[in-house]
């Protein structure tokens, strides 16, 4: 069982997936993230095995993560 809640607030919640299709994302995710507009995110990546554009080094997770970490300025590790 739950513990007695003497107060609750709402909160606004953000739950989006992407299917990428193998293909790199825009460095400006805003438009589907929607950062700064929510209270908890929730975030998913399907096909997420793209190739980095040359000159870049690591894997494609760790790009994407880089990328929700830019938006949100706080650290995913």
């Amino acid at each position: 069982p739950l513990p007695n809640v003497a107060y609750a607030e709402p909160i606004d919640v953000f739950v989006g997936t992407w299917n990428l299709g193998d293909a790199m994302p825009a460095s400006n995710i805003d438009a589907w993230l929607h950062p700064r507009e929510f209270d908890l995110y929730v975030v998913s990546a399907q096909e997420a095995g793209y190739d980095l554009e040359k000159g870049q080094n690591g894997s494609a997770e760790a790009h994407f993560f880089g990328l929700l970490q830019s938006r949100f300025c706080f650290c995913l590790e």
